[in-house]
């Protein structure tokens, strides 16, 4: 994965291979870029969730989990792998 858009959707998995949900949120400190993209930009959070189609409806809620970017193992064309 070379962008952050790359990140979006894409599948977290736990250290032992447990499917967690997918990334639909990526926070970064600062104030929000406009025009010009900052290459050096930090993710400092990743929110994730099990989201379905009852979510997406809004018809069942959504239990969002959220973890801090230093707890991210690996990030792969398979997805993402979180510690914990």
């Amino acid at each position: 994965m070379e962008k952050i858009t790359d990140i979006l959707a894409a599948r977290v998995f736990s250290e032992d291979g447990e499917y967690l949900g997918r990334v639909f949120e990526l926070r970064s400190p600062g104030e929000p870029e406009h025009g010009e993209t900052n290459a050096t930009r930090i993710i400092g959070e990743l929110l994730y969730s099990r989201r379905g189609w009852l979510e997406l409806l809004r018809l069942r809620k959504t239990e969002v989990r959220s973890v801090e970017w230093k707890s991210v193992k690996k990030v792969d064309r398979k997805g993402i792998v979180i510690k914990g």
